[in-house]
C-alpha cells in the first residue's frame, strides 16, 4: 500500500512546493472560497501572518 501511494506523493510534492499565491490578498480569497466550499475540513495554517 505504501508502494502505491508513494508515486503519488512524488507528483504532488512539486504542485505543493510551486504553489505560491501573488499576494496575501488572493491567499486570503483563496481560502475564504476554500471554507465555502469544503468547510469540513480543518483550517490551513495562515502563512501571511507569520
Amino acid at each position: 500500500m505504501f508502494l502505491l501511494y508513494k508515486p503519488s506523493t512524488k507528483s504532488l510534492a512539486p504542485f505543493l512546493i510551486n504553489f505560491k499565491p501573488k499576494s496575501c490578498a488572493f491567499n486570503a480569497r483563496f481560502k475564504n472560497k476554500l471554507k465555502l466550499q469544503m468547510h469540513d475540513l480543518p483550517l490551513l495554517p495562515n502563512k501571511c501572518k507569520n
